[in-house]
């Protein structure tokens, strides 16, 4: 294994266990349990303690969800350089692969901010939605100390409404982006996209001719590469060593799912 290949495979490593770590905090924040967390606190501090105890846990989060892109960039990085180092610079720039590239940078920038937007509303509509729950309900919102019959209330009060922690976050995890999720608060947003999006067109570009290089060699015709109505790209390449057919099966890029897409490349 070449020294490349190592520093790959410790990113991939490194990325999953980072992706498990997120994962493991993520499942001990929504089973946290209010009696064992509390059970060594008197009564009259039981609901700050586990506010405490939640506020923690979302921080170790968000720290680890950084650390996972973190992680995540680097091993995209390293595997976009072996792409290169593969092809010994002898890709050529297929103007219609280029476009097709483009039109998917074009349409994921549109979802991440539809996306966003929906997901900064979902959070705005829920806020307001808690919070007329505990007006209803003669309830102070931000009352700090609570007898155990209220917070039982409380939680029995949200819980029939699904405006409980864990429907919340099912419904987060079901309908936004990972990525929205943890960079939609934060004021560089359109600088953040913009480098998610390089580094990932990056990326696509490079295993994309992989693909169609390891089985067609160099690429000598590409021209009857064709973009159809429905943006996908399909048709012949003749390389040195093989002629082949390319096709794209294309999903998303609307609702909830980003548009992404799958290269097909066959022998004929």
């Amino acid at each position: 294994m070449s020294t490349l290949e190592e520093r790959i495979e410790k990113a991939k490593e490194k990325y999953q266990k980072s992706v498990k770590n997120v994962e493991r905090l993520q499942k001990k924040y929504d089973n946290l349990d209010f009696d064992k967390v509390t059970a060594m606190w008197p009564e009259d501090r039981k609901s700050r303690a586990f506010e405490v105890e939640q506020e923690s846990l979302l921080n170790d989060i968000k720290s680890a969800t950084n650390k996972m892109n973190d992680n995540k960039n680097i091993y995209l990085n390293w595997m976009a350089k072996k792409a290169v180092d593969d092809k010994k610079n002898l890709v050529p720039v297929v103007p219609v692969i280029e476009g097709f590239l483009d039109d998917w940078v074009n349409k994921t920038r549109i979802y991440y901010n539809k996306n966003r937007n929906s997901y900064i509303d979902f959070i705005n509509r829920t806020k307001d939605d808690i919070a007329k729950l505990y007006k209803d309900n003669n309830i102070e919102i931000h009352k700090i100390i609570r007898s155990r019959e209220e917070e039982k209330k409380i939680e029995i009060m949200l819980k029939e409404a699904e405006l409980d922690y864990k429907t919340i976050n099912l419904h987060v995890s079901m309908l936004f982006s990972k990525f929205v999720v943890a960079n939609s608060g934060k004021s560089d947003w359109d600088d953040i996209v913009e480098r998610e999006l390089i580094n990932e067109r990056k990326y696509k570009r490079d295993m994309f001719y992989a693909r169609v290089m390891n089985l067609a060699g160099n690429i000598i015709d590409a021209t009857d590469l064709k973009i159809g109505k429905n943006g996908e790209i399909n048709g012949i390449v003749v390389g040195d060593k093989n002629k082949v057919k390319v096709e794209t099966i294309s999903a998303g890029g609307y609702n909830i799912q980003c548009y992404h897409f799958r290269v097909l490349v066959k022998l004929i």
